[in-house]
């Protein structure tokens, strides 16, 4: 019974987050052991399954995605999609762990999707994911970014790693240097751009060729970090309305990043 009663804090917290997948007893056991682990685990709501590194913040990922459901796409983005005739051609820079390539997949079965993610450790478990969906899923260890070439990052092996250039502050991690491709000649040849990468965003957004080059169909995280002025959600809208996009913010995103979806209005 004293152990019951002395149960840490970390026991509970792993209960609750074990119901964010079909194996929650599994998922919530393995939580509690002091031992950081990786396992392979099936979201709610999911038909693919992710490699999920315990004690870390890539279970976060999974509650606002699968949970939270933060990227239920609009209307608007839903109605373009089904006029597409055929299955979407899918880009998402800084991809993590994958759990956004596991969500698109689910609602799109056919997509063709395309990740980026320079962290060496998330890219290690994002492959691995990507090939046991049996999907048209590709990954590449890079960085989105204006040109291509090589840039300093901060590898965090978390949702938090990021390059350190065009005004990106660095974090507490390993520094490295990793493979940035130019990713503005890519975006008109995808139907949707999922962009989440840590302040990265703004020198592609900020691109001379970006209102030319927009996706047309976008969801967007739009960090402080690095934005051009001091408001960076007024910011991410002036980009977007430089690309001829309507827009839709969303709501009861975590602190520290807004979020939001876009589509051409033409």
């Amino acid at each position: 019974m004293q152990r019951v009663r002395g149960l840490p804090r970390r026991a509970l917290g792993s209960a609750q987050a074990g119901r964010l997948f079909e194996s929650s007893v599994t998922y919530a056991l393995r939580e509690t052991l002091p031992r950081d682990r990786v396992g392979f685990y099936v979201p709610r709501g999911s038909v693919h399954g992710l490699l999920l590194r315990h004690h870390s913040h890539d279970v976060s990922i999974v509650q606002e995605i699968f949970s939270m459901k933060l990227y239920e796409p609009p209307a608007p983005v839903l109605e373009a999609l089904a006029r597409l005739g055929r299955p979407p051609r899918v880009l998402d820079l800084g991809a993590h762990v994958g759990v956004f390539g596991a969500f698109i997949l689910t609602i799109e079965p056919h997509a063709h999707v395309l990740s980026f993610e320079p962290d060496p450790q998330s890219f290690a478990l994002l492959s691995v994911s990507a090939r046991r969906s049996g999907r048209d899923w590709i990954v590449l260890e890079a960085a989105a970014a204006p040109e291509t070439g090589w840039a300093p990052f901060i590898a965090t092996g978390s949702p938090a790693s990021r390059l350190t250039t065009a005004g990106v502050a660095g974090g507490n991690g390993a520094r490295t240097t990793v493979l940035t491709l130019d990713v503005l000649p890519l975006l008109p040849r995808i139907d949707l751009a999922k962009i989440d990468i840590e302040g990265g965003e703004w020198p592609i957004l900020t691109d001379p060729r970006w209102p030319h080059c927009a996706p047309q169909l976008l969801a967007l995280e739009f960090h402080p970090q690095g934005c051009p002025g001091r408001d960076h959600q007024a910011a991410a809208i002036a980009a977007l309305d430089s690309a001829g996009m309507d827009h839709a913010l969303i709501t009861d995103t975590p602190a520290g990043a807004g979020m939001l979806w876009a589509w051409r209005r033409s």
